[in-house]
């Protein structure tokens, strides 16, 4: 284990893509927050067929987003090549690139999450640090059939 933790560098970890895309469908299918905060617009701003009236409060839906079957191949399953660039699953359903904010675990622009860089770094070295030093058996698939959804 010691020379395990001594072995894994940031630079090493940048080279496991398997991994992000693991760790990228993971907050794909469970995002760390639902939804946004409440937010408002300081003018009327209209978004495509939608007009936001000034200081009326909206919030973005992260995972519907997330689970929007125009935008991703059967989004209720679990498929890390969905990061993955050469797999078919990389693109929407009618194999044309994914909007850019299909996958927005963080949001993003001036107000994106300030932790996403700690999140990120962290996973890449803690996981194979957790992964190595415990085996691990995937539950009765009656313990997750019939998870709750929030």
């Amino acid at each position: 284990m010691k020379d395990l933790q001594k072995d894994v560098t940031l630079d090493v970890v940048e080279e496991y893509d398997y991994l992000r895309n693991c760790f990228n469908e993971v907050l794909r299918i469970e995002p760390a927050r639902y939804v946004s905060l409440l937010d408002c617009f300081n003018a009327d701003v209209n978004v495509g067929n939608v007009t936001f009236k000034k200081d009326q409060p909206f919030f973005i839906n992260i995972k519907a987003i997330h689970r929007d079957p125009q935008q991703w191949i059967n989004p209720l399953e679990f498929n890390p090549d969905r990061f993955d660039p050469s797999s078919p699953a990389y693109k929407r359903p009618d194999g044309r690139p994914r909007n850019p904010l299909a996958f927005t675990p963080f949001l993003g622009g001036k107000r994106n999450c300030l932790g996403q860089t700690l999140v990120y770094t962290t996973a890449r070295i803690v996981l194979p640090i957790v992964y190595s030093a415990f085996d691990f058996e995937l539950p009765a698939e009656s313990l997750t059939k019939d998870k709750p959804e929030l």
